[in-house]
């Protein structure tokens, strides 16, 4: 029995040890799959060389109402190409049948934005915002999608010229008290952008007082507003993320007098924006590198794109997984995806903070890898990894990420997952760690990243599969 024992502490031991040390290294061209010579076979070893092949796709169009972050700006990436966006929104009653009272005597008008603590691009420069009327109405109820293309009124009713070196420092602001001394708040950083007085003149104050009985009625008098950046600002230009979850910071503030009878009494009404009431239109034009790879979906290239707001993902497969199975019966104890930022690429603007990976189903649905299944999509894996283990944080030292996915690649292996497709993409940063990480495109970030891709003729830098494995046969 000893002898057995000791024998098993033995094999025990050198699979720990082959397992810390590498036994195979990457010396084959990366296109050489996973050849493996039996005679050679030993119970642990790891494996590098397995093919990995990824091309840049577009992404889908999202749903831009409700978004958590919404952006507005121009961006020009000498890397990927331009992004425009723009923000339409409806105004919400506070209340239902609003009032003015008499000899109402309007003193301002300003569109309040609550800034969302993100800004991607030239902070160098100033950019100017333009707000106008919808020719269209707004329906709350629609789901619009980040494609749309607006009809908007030519008119600019309210402009403002912003630096985004502020933004994010808090501000005062004055609080009107009735009957009272005004007063000063701190408030979170808001861009408030003056409206036109005979905007609000003409469309308030003398419209008809039956336009402010109900929100129906309110919207065909009032069919919503347009924000955007100048598109003649600096040459990269920057994007700008809004944070319209609040309805008691976000929207129109009317400040006014009443005369009555000889007091002159000071007052202010809100007009509710809020995130579930706007939408984000996001345009993209990209620069001849990335259109190329669009065109040519079944090349390999040297550099793949990741961009968020329904822009772009890199589709990455793993064609010679099977031959795994040459190897015998075996067991994955670590597969982890490598891969490698393009040098330079982070020199002027920062890459995406966090990357997601997620694979498809035979519709084409998409899914969490077994190793990111928290149960959205039904039963939880009971191999699901934490969010620091799973990863897809950038590594700013360096300069990668790194996802651990040894339970899809067992799977794969053995059948009980086929392989459609498997997707990376940026993601927003503020997710929560007993959910998995969102498989759709996001608008609430603006960084993006050029990955290194798998047919790099640099072993040490393109993107590949690292695998350990044990035989148990």
């Amino acid at each position: 029995m000893k002898e057995i024992e000791m024998k098993y502490i033995t094999r025990d031991l050198l699979t720990l040890l082959i397992s810390l040390f590498i036994l195979t290294s990457c010396e084959a061209p990366n296109e050489i799959g996973l050849d493996i010579d039996p005679a050679n076979q030993v119970n642990s070893g790891k494996i590098d060389t397995s093919t990995v092949r990824t091309v840049t796709v577009l992404d889908d169009s999202l749903v831009s109402i409700g978004l958590s972050l919404n952006p507005i700006g121009v961006f020009q990436d000498p890397l990927i190409g331009t992004t425009e966006a723009n923000l339409s929104t409806g105004l919400t009653l506070s209340a239902s049948a609003v009032t003015f009272g008499s000899a109402s005597l309007l003193d301002s008008a300003v569109l309040v934005l609550k800034y969302g603590n993100e800004f991607y691009g030239d902070y160098t420069s100033t950019y100017t915002i333009d707000v106008r009327q919808l020719n269209e109405k707004f329906n709350s109820g629609s789901s619009y999608f980040n494609t749309k293309k607006w009809d908007v009124n030519s008119q600019i009713i309210g402009s403002k010229t912003i630096n985004p070196a502020v933004l994010g420092d808090s501000m005062r602001i004055t609080t009107i008290v009735k009957r009272a001394v005004d007063t000063q708040k701190l408030v979170a950083s808001q861009i408030r952008i003056p409206i036109s007085s005979s905007f609000i003149n003409k469309n308030f104050f003398t419209a008809a007082s039956d336009n402010f009985l109900d929100q129906a009625r309110f919207n065909n008098l009032i069919k919503g507003l347009h924000i955007s950046v100048k598109k003649n600002q600096p040459q990269m230009g920057g994007l700008i993320l809004l944070d319209l979850s609040d309805a008691s910071v976000n929207g129109l503030d009317l400040y006014f007098r009443n005369d009555n009878s000889g007091t002159i009494d000071t007052n202010f009404m809100h007009f509710d924006i809020v995130n579930t009431a706007a939408a984000s239109s996001i345009y993209h034009d990209y620069s001849p590198p990335v259109k190329t790879q669009l065109n040519n979906p079944l090349q390999q290239f040297s550099t793949v794109y990741l961009q968020p707001m329904g822009g772009l993902r890199t589709k990455v497969s793993f064609p010679h997984i099977q031959k795994l199975k040459n190897l015998g019966k075996i067991v994955i104890n670590k597969a982890e995806l490598e891969m490698y930022i393009e040098g330079g690429s982070d020199n002027i603007f920062n890459t995406a903070p966090r990357i997601t990976l997620y694979r498809t189903d035979i519709a084409d649905q998409r899914q969490p890898v077994p190793d990111n299944n928290f149960g959205q999509t039904g039963t939880s894996d009971q191999r699901v990894l934490s969010e620091l283990e799973f990863g897809g944080f950038y590594d700013t030292v360096k300069k990668r990420y790194t996802f651990v996915i040894t339970s899809y690649i067992q799977d794969l292996v053995t059948g009980k997952l086929p392989q459609y497709d498997t997707y990376i993409a940026p993601i927003y940063t503020k997710s929560n760690p007993s959910q998995a990480l969102q498989a759709s495109s996001t608008a609430a970030t603006a960084g993006r990243s050029l990955i290194i891709g798998g047919n790099s003729l640099n072993p040490n830098i393109r993107m590949r599969l690292n695998i350990i494995y044990t035989r148990v046969d």
